[in-house]
C-alpha cells in the first residue's frame, strides 16, 4: 500500500483519488510517527498536506476534506510538539485552527468543528504552558472550555465530551497552580 500511494502524485488524478492519496499519506505518518521514524513521519505528513491541498482545490465544496486537511496540520503540530520543535509546533497549530475555523465559518454549530476547534485549542494551550506562556495558555484553554461547555449543554451526557472537560479542567488547574493561586485550583 504504501509503494502504491508512495508514487509520485499525478495531476490528473481525479479530486477523490487525491483524497484517498492523501489520506492514506496522512495513515502512513501516523504509523512512522509511532514507530519512531521521525523523518519518514513529516515526510508523510507534508506529502499529505500537499494532497489534499491539491484535491480541496478541485473540490472546495466538501468540508470533510478540509476538516481532514486541519487533522493532518493537528497531527504534524503534536508530531513538533513531542519533540520539543516548538516553533515548528506552533506553526502548525496556527495553520490547523486556521483551518478549523474555516469550518465553522460554513457551519457555525456543527458539533465535530467545534470539538475540532476546541481539541486544538486545548492542543496549542499545553504548548504555550510549557514554553511558559502562561496569559496566552490560560487564553487557549478558556476558549476551549467555552466551546466544549457550549456543545456539553446540548448533549450533557456524551462520554468523550465530559473525558475532554476533565482534562481542561486538570490542566486548567495546574496552570492556576503554576501562579500559585490556590483557591482556583481548588475550584478547578
Amino acid at each position: 500500500v504504501e509503494q502504491f500511494y508512495a508514487r509520485p502524485s499525478a495531476t490528473n488524478l481525479p479530486a477523490e483519488s487525491l483524497r484517498n492519496r492523501g489520506r492514506a499519506m496522512f495513515r502512513l505518518g501516523q504509523i512512522r510517527s509511532a514507530q519512531g521514524k521521525a523523518d519518514a513521519a513529516k515526510r508523510h505528513y507534508a506529502e499529505a498536506i500537499h494532497i489534499y491541498d491539491a484535491a480541496i482545490a478541485r473540490r472546495p465544496e466538501i468540508t470533510a476534506w478540509r476538516e481532514e486537511l486541519g487533522r493532518t496540520w493537528n497531527s504534524l503540530a503534536v508530531f513538533h510538539h513531542q519533540r520539543g520543535q516548538w516553533g515548528a509546533a506552533e506553526a502548525a497549530y496556527r495553520e490547523a485552527l486556521r483551518r478549523a475555523g474555516g469550518l465553522l465559518e460554513a457551519e457555525p454549530d456543527h458539533p465535530e468543528w467545534v470539538n475540532f476547534k476546541a481539541s486544538l485549542l486545548h492542543n496549542f494551550a499545553s504548548l504555550c504552558e510549557a514554553n511558559a506562556r502562561l496569559d496566552e495558555a490560560e487564553e487557549k484553554y478558556t476558549e476551549a472550555l467555552r466551546l466544549w461547555e457550549n456543545l456539553q449543554a446540548r448533549s450533557p451526557n456524551d462520554p468523550k465530551l465530559i473525558e475532554n472537560l476533565s482534562h481542561l479542567y486538570v490542566n486548567l488547574a495546574f496552570l492556576e497552580g503554576r501562579r500559585g493561586r490556590i483557591d482556583e485550583v481548588k475550584e478547578l
